[in-house]
Formats: structure tokens, C-alpha cells, sequence
């Protein structure tokens, strides 16, 4: 008798024959009533900012407009100025914070500004050194005849825009040393607006950790109380007072 051995050749598992256990985005995979009451709301928020992400990655990309970055039903393209950006005296300087960098282009404001007006300038972090963002529109601090730079931030020294734009001009800078005139001559000319993107919370920090305090050394501008336009994100977030304006 003989035997027949048969042997077999030992297979392995690897990762793509797995079926992974799909889970919708209604579902949980947690049993949040085993965590404190005080945790749940933050790792329920964790789990669905997850199912978020991972939509995102396997969805179909929108298709949006090459110039506007809007989808083509709300193309702003015939809104936008047709030859050339707007030259303005007043150069405009965004603080832009990460959260709102990474928003989609379609859903932020900030990337319109720059295809309407000429000198914008875009920063993005948490925190600024004012000198040295201002040297990005080369901002001269020590030339006594420019005004401090407007910081568009409701406080109470705050003037409005509607009623006080005849002070601007009169308000003066804060110098800090002499410097030669070769060095003031190679600077621009016109005012430096700086704009805050960010939620009301996320603005309050930045200027806090921002050196030196924003609000310190520049002269805060807001829109007046009586302003009835309402805002486009009115649906979407809540001004803490009717003088804060978001745009």
C-alpha cells in the first residue's frame, strides 16, 4: 500500500483579503454610555468628524470654476472685475487662522478678495509678529506722517466706519526711532487695513497671543451699530453684539 501524501502550499492573509466591517455614518461603533457624561459630547464629535473625513476622501471632487473656485450654479466670475484688480492707497493685510485656510476654497471669502482688489496680502498662522507682517506691504513704522495701520475689530476705542472715516487721517502713528530718508523712500505709500478671518473665539486669540497686542498699537475700526445689512453668515454664526460684523 502506498500513501499519497498531499501536500499544501500554507497561504497568507494579507490586508486587501480582509473585508473590513463597513460602518455608516448613523451608526456608532462606540457604546458611549460606558464613557463619563461629560466625555460623550467630545468623542461623539470625534467619531462623526472622522465619518467626515473619510467621505471627503472617497467622494467624486465637485466641479468648480477654474477662475472663482465656486461651483459653475453660483460662478461669481461676471461679478469680478473684467480687466484689471482694483488699485487702491489702502493696502489690506488678512490674518488668516489655519482652521479657515483649510476650509474649502469654494466656502471662503478670503480667496474673492484677492481677485478683486491688487494689493491684499494673505498670512495664515495662530499667532503674528506685527512688525514683521507689516513689513510684507512694507509698512514703515517709523515715518511719523503715516497713521497707525486700521485694525477692522469692534472695542471701545474702536471708531466707526459710517460716522468717523473723516479721523482717520488725523490719527497719528506710533514711531519708534529715527531712520534715514533713503529707508523711508523705498517704503509705499497709503494706509495698511488689517482683517481678522477666523470665529469670534478664534480672533479674540489671535489677538491675545499676537506681539505686540494688536489692539495696542493699532487703531481699531468698526461698523457702526446702525448698519441693517445683514450678514451672509447670519445662518451660520451669531454676532456677539449688532456691531460685530461677519463677513
Amino acid at each position: 500500500m502506498f500513501l499519497i501524501l498531499a501536500t499544501t502550499k500554507p497561504t497568507t492573509t494579507t490586508t486587501n483579503d480582509i473585508i473590513q466591517p463597513s460602518i455608516s455614518p448613523s451608526s456608532s461603533p462606540t457604546d458611549l454610555s460606558s464613557y463619563p457624561p461629560h466625555l460623550r459630547a467630545k468623542i461623539a464629535s470625534s467619531i462623526a468628524k472622522g465619518h467626515r473625513r473619510e467621505r471627503e476622501r472617497t467622494s467624486t471632487p465637485r466641479l468648480l470654476c477654474a477662475a472663482c473656485s465656486r461651483p459653475p450654479s453660483v460662478c461669481l466670475c461676471d461679478s469680478l472685475p473684467s480687466s484689471s484688480l482694483i488699485q487702491t492707497e489702502t493696502h489690506v493685510l488678512i490674518l488668516q487662522h489655519p482652521n479657515e485656510f483649510r476650509k474649502r476654497k469654494h466656502f471662503s471669502t478670503v480667496p474673492l478678495i484677492k481677485l478683486v482688489l491688487q494689493n491684499v496680502v494673505v498670512k495664515v498662522g495662530y499667532a503674528f509678529d506685527l512688525e514683521c507682517i507689516l513689513n510684507s506691504v512694507e509698512y514703515e513704522w517709523f515715518d511719523t506722517k503715516r497713521q497707525r495701520p486700521l485694525l477692522l475689530y469692534p472695542s471701545v476705542d474702536a471708531l466707526n466706519l459710517e460716522e468717523d472715516a473723516h479721523l482717520l487721517n488725523t490719527v497719528p502713528s506710533s514711531p519708534k526711532e529715527e531712520c534715514s530718508d533713503d529707508d523711508k523712500s523705498s517704503k509705499r505709500n497709503g494706509n495698511v487695513l488689517i482683517l481678522i478671518d477666523g470665529t469670534w473665539a478664534e480672533a479674540k486669540r489671535m489677538l491675545r497671543q499676537s506681539s505686540p497686542h494688536l489692539l495696542e498699537v493699532c487703531q481699531p475700526v468698526q461698523f457702526a451699530s446702525t448698519t441693517t445689512k445683514p450678514s451672509l453668515y447670519n445662518a451660520i454664526r451669531k454676532e456677539p453684539k449688532d456691531h460685530f460684523y461677519q463677513h
